[in-house]
């Protein structure tokens, strides 16, 4: 098994939109020029790799008809539609115009700063407000709004982060044990968000986050067991993804590991990098977007699509 990337045709046309990965990004000079290429990579293989044969034309949108340009993340439902998260509010885009769902016109939703827009794995489309309010799309105009105190009730746990923002699902937990005990036997700071969490069924997946020791923990979950492994200090989350539904974490051009319910990882071969990518894996954050039938990666301004081979 190895993974390979393949370098895509360069464009010559650009959005001049800012783009960033979460409202935390916000404060990241440095990463403000790299994450700015992501909706327009995002649209053009959406729409491109569609249908080769077709030709398409470019639009530029900015203030005029988005609410502002600063868009977080952006995912399609199964109707089609395109859904983004913005500082001030939710967008909806069918192709043609722009719906913005605010404060003004969404019941339930408590602010209009969208820190979340994540694809669940119901395939569903969520979107998490800055106080942890969750809104479920259920239909292009019609939403389900969850609070985390709710979910807690129900006896489980929302799952996202603003640094995968891909990802949304739940954990279940004993009702008899309660949620304290949950978070107690995490060793996990509730006062912190998880830094990763990617579901790979409904009762399945991996957890990465900072123990109340201040170290980097992987927690496998599967409905009712749960296994901790401590990461080592060299060990980044940021550089950690989702492939056809494996998790992988890229050290650097040559290699990566493929994660094993959390036990133990086994090194796998990648090839089409060129060496000059060393210094993203250890600084940047590579993107990995999608669309129906192709991955493709944003790394130091270049697109870049991936497949797992083997």
């Amino acid at each position: 098994m190895n993974l390979n990337f393949i370098k895509t045709a360069p464009h010559n046309k650009t959005f001049r939109v800012s783009v960033h990965s979460s409202v935390s990004d916000l404060k990241r000079v440095t990463a403000s020029c790299y994450y700015r290429y992501l909706l327009l990579g995002a649209l053009q293989f959406i729409l491109l790799y569609s249908s080769a044969q077709q030709q398409y034309s470019f639009i530029h949108y900015d203030e005029s008809i988005l609410p502002q340009t600063t868009i977080g993340n952006i995912q399609q439902d199964e109707n089609g539609y395109l859904w983004m998260n913005t500082q001030f509010g939710i967008v909806r885009f069918d192709g043609e115009t722009v719906r913005v769902f605010t404060t003004d016109n969404l019941k339930g939703l408590t602010s209009n700063r969208i820190r979340i827009c994540a694809k669940g794995v119901d395939g569903s489309v969520y979107f998490v407000d800055e106080n942890n309010v969750i809104v479920k799309v259920k239909s292009p105009n019609q939403f389900q709004i969850i609070t985390t105190s709710d979910c807690i009730k129900d006896s489980r746990v929302p799952l996202y982060s603003s640094e995968s923002n891909n990802d949304f699902t739940y954990l279940n937990f004993n009702r008899k044990t309660g949620y304290a005990q949950l978070a107690d036997s995490l060793n996990f700071d509730l006062k912190r968000e998880f830094l990763k969490s990617y579901a790979i069924s409904e009762k399945e997946g991996y957890l990465f986050y900072v123990d109340l020791q201040q170290q980097v923990r992987l927690c496998y979950y599967d409905g009712k067991n749960y296994i901790f492994k401590i990461q080592s200090d060299s060990f980044k989350p940021q550089h950690t993804f989702k492939l056809n539904n494996l998790i992988f974490s890229q050290t650097g051009p040559a290699e990566a590991f493929l994660f094993q319910k959390a036990e133990q990882k086994q090194k796998i071969r990648v090839t089409g990098l060129a060496s000059g990518f060393a210094h993203a894996f250890k600084e940047e954050s590579p993107v990995l977007f999608f669309q129906c039938v192709r991955h493709f990666f944003l790394c130091i301004r270049q697109t870049l699509s991936v497949q797992l081979k083997g």
